[in-house]
């Protein structure tokens, strides 16, 4: 009963959470997201919707061997003058000694119910230090683009909004380091030599 109790409780707060509006941005991000956000690592604005990269710590039981920052992707929207949490308010993680990818797609939709924005985020955090390049694909056909690596005082992360399902590390030597299929189950990589 107790966990059907905080359930209802934490399913509460988000939508209390994802119901307000805020004069700024700024002040959306910092009251708005419904985890403590460590460190925004990236802002960035796409049709008044805005896509903020932060870094996040688990506070439940569940996570609590897990002595590590979680990365995460808040969405944030523009209605006239004001600013509002549009979910979905989540984050993943698993562990990989190269990089971690993740995919976060988000529709927007109009008054009226029809969707008026599709985006496609992908993101993660580069691990290793033998990393130089993080590239991306729509598939493992068509040509790699070489995405940025932002840099803070916590780490390297990189973010980029497009439809792209494949993300490589690649060292400076050339040799791919980990290779994720984005959307796939559990991350799993293309190539069976590059550990999963």
């Amino acid at each position: 009963m107790k966990v059907i109790s905080w359930y209802i409780t934490f399913c509460l707060a988000i939508s209390i959470s994802a119901g307000c509006t805020y004069d700024t941005l700024d002040e959306a991000i910092e009251k708005g997201i419904p985890y403590e956000a460590r460190e925004i690592i990236h802002k960035e604005i796409i049709d008044e919707v805005a896509i903020v990269l932060y870094t996040t710590e688990p506070k439940t039981k569940r996570w609590a061997k897990v002595n590590k920052r979680m990365l995460a992707v808040a969405f944030f929207e523009k209605d006239g003058n004001e600013w509002r949490n549009v979910g979905p308010n989540r984050w993943d993680y698993y562990e990989d000694e190269a990089m971690n990818a993740y995919l976060q797609r988000f529709h927007a939709y109009d008054r009226h119910g029809n969707r008026k924005l599709d985006l496609d985020v992908v993101y993660g955090e580069v691990n290793s230090e033998q990393i130089s390049v993080v590239d991306a694909s729509a598939d493992e056909q068509e040509d790699f683009n070489k995405l940025p690596i932002i840099e803070t005082e916590t780490g390297r992360y990189f973010f980029y909004v497009g439809k792209k399902k494949v993300v490589r590390a690649i060292a400076k030597n050339g040799t791919i380091l980990s290779e994720r299929i984005l959307g796939a189950t559990e991350n799993e990589s293309l190539n069976p030599a590059i550990p999963k």
